[in-house]
């Protein structure tokens, strides 16, 4: 269990970057001020005592006039094509994109400077998505990258890997 703890207008938003687990809590007082064995008890409200003598980290987004700072998670689509050609799909495919003038993903630069906002504004969460994820050539390393972050990666794949993957 990692609990990270984000301040938020209305209290604050409980979130175990292992499990995904969150709360959202109204909360008047502040739990930064707090000793750490009235922080445990507190916490074990919600996650019960396997929270006792873990590590916690606070954070504090940018002020925001928002009920909540930023989102939990985000979705970050870094593919534009597909092993698979499922007639039930919702996304486009790459010939469609390139019908309309839409084909090049962006740069690994401009995906990492969009992970470095994400977290400065103190989102948890990104989840790799798109047509399938594991197509992208930059796909380990925007991996590596979101892990170095210390943000919790989700990938929805098919989970039909061919020959190589990020090819």
């Amino acid at each position: 269990m990692r609990l990270v703890i984000r301040k938020e207008p209305f209290g604050y938003l409980l979130f175990d970057k292992d499990s995904r687990e969150h709360y959202f809590i109204e909360h008047a007082g502040s739990l930064e001020g707090v000793s750490r064995d009235d922080l445990y008890a507190f916490l074990a409200k919600y996650y019960g005592a396997k929270v006792y003598n873990q590590p916690i980290v606070f954070i504090r987004p940018p002020l925001s006039h928002l009920e909540l700072s930023a989102p939990v998670g985000m979705y970050l689509e870094i593919a534009r094509s597909c092993n698979l050609n499922c007639s039930h799909c919702y996304k486009p495919k790459a010939w469609e994109l390139e019908k309309i003038g839409h084909v090049n993903p962006m740069s690994i630069d401009v995906i990492k400077q969009t992970l470095e906002e994400l977290k400065r504004l103190g989102v948890l969460e990104i989840r790799l998505c798109g047509n399938e994820p594991t197509h992208s050539k930059d796909f380990f390393e925007v991996c590596v990258f979101i892990q170095k972050l210390d943000l919790y990666l989700g990938i929805n794949t098919n989970a039909y890997f061919e020959d190589g993957i990020g090819d």
